[in-house]
């Protein structure tokens, strides 16, 4: 994340995550339907995607992944 105010979204929709600026504007977007890096686990979009995410005090980045019941830590500097 690039500022304090940003926000991180998890986009269940489109398997992804999306970070958006204060102002609205997209930032940057990560993940798809699969099994690899960066991408959340499952065969059906919408249903095994991101349910959630938080950031630390650092500013990383962390999803929860539905399909494989777990956290994966995925964006951050």
């Amino acid at each position: 994340m690039s500022g304090p105010d940003d926000a991180a979204v998890a986009d269940s929709t489109n398997t992804r995550i999306e970070v958006f600026s204060v102002t609205g504007p997209l930032l940057t977007l990560w993940g798809s339907l699969g099994s690899g890096a960066y991408q959340f686990g499952g065969v059906t979009p919408g249903i095994d995607s991101p349910r959630g995410v938080w950031v630390d005090g650092t500013g990383k980045i962390y999803a929860a992944d539905d399909s494989i019941s777990t956290f994966i830590k995925t964006y951050g500097p």
